[in-house]
């Protein structure tokens, strides 16, 4: 699988995937996670949500449905 694969499927997962679990996965950094992500509704169509969770305050990033 290619990095942008697993970022693809972590992101339409149920509870989407926080931005250190993106970051472990593919050894990325912080900008380039969101650089990517930011490309994705141009390339692929899928609308990506960000919000941040209350309970640790993690920038959590999920494919709109």
């Amino acid at each position: 699988f290619s990095k942008k694969a697993i970022v693809r499927d972590m992101l339409l997962r149920a509870g989407g995937a926080t931005l250190q679990e993106i970051m472990a996965e593919t050894g990325w950094q912080k900008h380039t996670v969101r650089g990517f992500i930011s490309t994705l509704p141009k390339q692929t169509g899928i609308q990506v949500s960000s919000t941040r969770r209350e309970s640790d305050k993690a920038r959590v990033y999920e494919a709109a449905k």
